[in-house]
């Protein structure tokens, strides 16, 4: 925890250990612009891969070097620190941009979990995108 509380409950972070074995090196993506968008009071912001040496890695899954671009959409809220639980949930939008993965944060919803979900990012969804 890098806060001065030290309850592990509050802001802590989940990390693994680092490897040396190049396919296991986490994929890294860079924050690259962040647009406010006055209009409909959305913010976007854009997150490029950093590319890796992860040639010759074997995935059970799709490559996670498929996804180049994270596109992330939020309606900021200002009084969010002053309402509990301060947590937001993330969801996964279809969308036709290749080589990118829109997500939309915002308040959980019922039925919503945080925990990992698994997606098909190319989803042809009809009209999730509110924001696009």
């Amino acid at each position: 925890n890098w806060g001065k509380n030290k309850d592990p409950r509050l802001f802590s972070f989940s990390t693994r250990p680092w490897s040396k074995h190049p396919c296991e090196e986490p994929y890294v993506y860079f924050f690259n612009n962040v647009v406010m968008n006055t209009a409909n009071n959305v913010s976007w912001s854009e997150y490029m891969l950093h590319r890796n040496n992860h040639t010759g890695c074997s995935w059970k899954v799709e490559s996670p070097e498929k996804i180049s671009r994270v596109e992330v959409y939020k309606i900021p809220n200002p009084h969010k620190w002053d309402q509990a639980p301060r947590r937001d949930c993330c969801r996964v939008l279809p969308t036709e941009k290749e080589g990118t993965m829109v997500i939309d944060v915002g308040e959980c919803e019922e039925g919503e979990i945080i925990a990992p979900q698994i997606h098909n990012y190319n989803s042809s969804a009809a009209n999730a995108t509110r924001y696009l």
